[in-house]
């Protein structure tokens, strides 16, 4: 074991001696040296177990000198990523004993089967709940009462059926071999106490039905099926629940599904009810949908991209998922786009913090792309990630979108895409809106990128960059929480609402530099509440107001006169006053309104935000 972790150190001790770019690309010498590493483990140490315990080592290890060591940015970089590849080692070591308790016998049943040269993703959680679905038959046997004349017939080579019968049919389902069973019989004769004699040459089965007991007469068993042992019966299997894809040779694919059927039972089939249907099994798709299977006849199966491309993604179930949902949209080849993505990733990103690599992927989608306005919802090509990313129009969806992916070419984890309303978004309740979560903060790159903004801003002016999930949501609801009555409510009584999710957080934001915070605590702080008004007049009495003698640049303060040399001002309009005070992050100190004199008695009021007097 020490020798094995004496490797990985000098691993460490060779990164750190390297001097170019040191890109986590698949043929990095990190990576290189790392596998190495976990070549000799697997070898040298059969046992999972005593893996883990070695890669738990080493991640100690790691750790202790990232917190001991004076170490310089470059090998901090270097130090981390080596420490990362190490926990996704961690993860699958994990993975393969939380499935140990399946009988070698089982696994290497299912595992040797494959389809269209791709191994079967065995389904354990369903292989269990399978399980759990035979013991209520055997529960059954073990609590049901057999009366004496049955016991008789049966001490005579019978065999009585512990069926169950299903509620919707006369079909008895029964455990038999460890395996289940259903019996269709067209006639019977009742049992009972008084004629169970006439019926000892007659060596059918038994069963009770609403508590009386037959002889079944004209029969048929047929064997269930069980979803995790049917891989060998359709063209594709899928037991993942959320995504579609598959890999073949280099390359991923999915299935684009048209029709869909659905049969009940969330663990078994019969054969004779897809026949029922006109479904032949050759030529389905059997797909797990969350909690239940789709047996899909009618499919088209569609390059994703290609494996190297992604090749270092951690989280390819997320990233696999995002780009099924693009090809709704999208026709024709998209792996060239995805390296082009992935190469400015890398360049903007390549030895930053986790951090510094968030912050330049927002400042890039902010400074590149121009929100689609109008919307025209027919057009699918907006919805197209790669025909608005080289057209650099998008909509909120692809804001996120793009943001997601370059987030997971620069190792970024636990990213979701969240799709809820916006209340106070000019087009609610008609369209939804969509934002990320990272970690356990949320960013909305669409709502800091405004249609009307024709200038991207600077990172101290973005308003939903990082914020926590109660001062984020102040605006937002998921489709089930949305009171009904918010749909027909006016901006005005829309913008009151949020106005006031904002004003309870006051005492617990009032010192901080959140954006979003600042014109609620401006009203806060001048003595305002969440709906008052801010009009002119309102301005007037918060900010102190001069009126200017034109002729001479002058104006009177403390009745002293005082002439200007020059001065820099936003016109006020009651139209867009919301909008300057966001232009000076809502920050009344040192500012001035001029009441300046056109001509004949017409006014126009200015706020003055730099001033030089004479």
């Amino acid at each position: 074991m020490k020798k094995i972790i004496l490797i990985l150190t000098l691993i460490i001790c060779s990164v750190f001696s390297y001097n170019s770019t040191f890109a986590l690309e698949s043929n990095s010498p990190l990576i290189q040296a790392y596998n190495n590493f976990i070549i000799k483990l697997e070898n040298k140490i059969k046992s999972e177990e005593n893996q883990l315990i070695i890669l738990e080592k080493v991640k100690s290890k790691i750790e202790s000198i990232l917190k001991t060591k004076k170490l310089n940015s470059k090998s901090i970089i270097l130090l981390t990523d080596l420490n990362n590849l190490n926990n996704t080692q961690i993860k699958e070591v994990k993975s393969k004993l939380d499935n140990s308790y399946y009988t070698d016998t089982l696994k290497t049943e299912l595992e040797k089967n494959t389809l269209n040269n791709t191994s079967y993703n065995i389904d354990y959680k369903q292989i269990e709940l399978e399980k759990k679905e035979k013991q209520k038959f055997i529960d059954f046997k073990n609590s049901f009462y057999l009366p004496t004349f049955i016991s008789n017939i049966l001490s005579i080579n019978r065999k009585f059926l512990y069926a169950i019968q299903d509620n919707e049919s006369k079909i008895f389902e029964f455990l038999e071999n460890n395996k289940i069973k259903r019996i269709i019989f067209t006639s019977y004769y009742e049992i009972t106490q008084e004629n169970y004699n006439l019926y000892n040459s007659k060596f059918w089965y038994i069963l009770n039905y609403n508590w009386k007991y037959l002889f079944i007469e004209n029969y048929e068993i047929e064997d269930k099926i069980p979803y995790s042992e049917s891989y060998n019966l359709f063209k594709w299997f899928i037991t993942n629940s959320w995504t579609t894809y598959y890999k073949n040779n280099s390359n991923y694919y999915y299935y684009k599904f048209q029709n869909f059927s659905y049969i009940k039972d969330n663990y078994w089939f019969y054969i004779k009810n897809l026949d029922s249907i006109w479904l032949n099994t050759k030529n389905i798709v059997l797909y797990k949908n969350w909690d239940y299977y789709a047996f899909i006849s009618n499919f088209t199966e569609e390059k994703l991209i290609n494996q190297d491309i992604i090749k270092n993604i951690k989280d390819k179930d997320l990233f696999l998922s995002y780009i099924i949902d693009d090809k709704k949209s999208l026709t024709h080849e998209t792996d060239k786009y995805f390296l082009e993505l992935k190469s400015i990733t890398e360049n903007l990103t390549n030895w930053l913090t986790k951090e510094e690599k968030i912050k330049e992927i927002y400042n890039y989608i902010l400074k590149n792309i121009n929100y689609t306005n109008p919307i025209d919802l027919s057009k699918k090509q907006i919805f197209s990630w790669i025909d608005t990313y080289k057209n650099k129009d998008w909509v909120c969806e692809w804001y996120v979108k793009l943001m997601a992916y370059m987030l997971m070419f620069a190792w970024i984890e636990d990213i979701d895409v969240i799709r809820w309303f916006v209340i106070n978004a000019p087009d609610f309740p008609k369209v939804w809106h969509a934002w990320l979560k990272i970690w356990d903060y949320y960013y909305d790159p669409t709502f800091d990128d405004p249609i009307w903004n024709t200038k991207a801003k600077e990172f101290d002016e973005y308003v939903y960059y990082k914020l926590p999930k109660d001062l984020f949501y102040t605006n937002r609801y998921n489709v089930s929480d949305l009171p009904e009555e918010l749909k027909t409510k006016s901006q005005v009584e829309l913008e009151n609402i949020v106005n006031k999710n904002l004003f309870y957080l006051v005492s617990k934001y009032k010192d901080s530099w959140y954006n979003l915070m600042r014109y609620t605590l401006m009203m806060y702080k001048n003595g305002l509440n969440y709906n008052d008004i801010i009009n002119i007049s309102t301005l007037k009495n918060l900010i102190t107001t001069y009126d200017v003698n034109w002729n001479d640049m002058s104006f009177y303060k403390n009745w002293v006169k005082i002439y200007i040399r020059q001065f820099k001002y936003y016109r006020l309009e009651e139209k867009n006053i919301k909008d300057v005070l966001s232009t000076i992050n809502y920050d009344l100190s040192n500012k001035s309104i001029f009441k300046w004199d056109l001509w004949n008695w017409i006014y126009e009021y200015r706020l003055v935000y730099e001033l030089v007097l004479n």
